[in-house]
């Protein structure tokens, strides 16, 4: 028979992991009703790295054409275009 001061050192290794599982299930259950939450933890992941351009981004350039700052609402939202320059049917829009 297993004494009681055994029994709670074998599962005494829980109570971190437990922890930790339940502090990622409150942000899950949170991340999922705000956006504000998920901003917070990968903004500085973002902010952190640098874009550097690719080696053959004056090619791509070349290729395809640009079209900036078109309204698309009354609330003066902008948006940017890209698409092909050497375009000669309709192409699909990617959101």
């Amino acid at each position: 028979m297993m004494s009681l001061k055994r029994f709670q050192n074998r599962w005494l290794w829980l109570i971190p992991i437990a922890i930790i599982v339940v502090s990622i299930l409150i942000l899950v259950i949170a991340g999922q009703f705000t956006p504000v939450l998920t901003a917070w933890i990968f903004k500085p992941l973002i902010d952190s790295t640098t874009f550097t351009a690719p080696p053959n981004f004056e090619a791509v350039e070349e290729n395809v054409l640009v079209k900036k700052d078109i309204a698309y609402d009354e609330h003066g939202t902008l948006l940017d275009i890209y698409y092909p320059r050497n375009a000669k049917a309709p192409l699909p829009v990617i959101m």
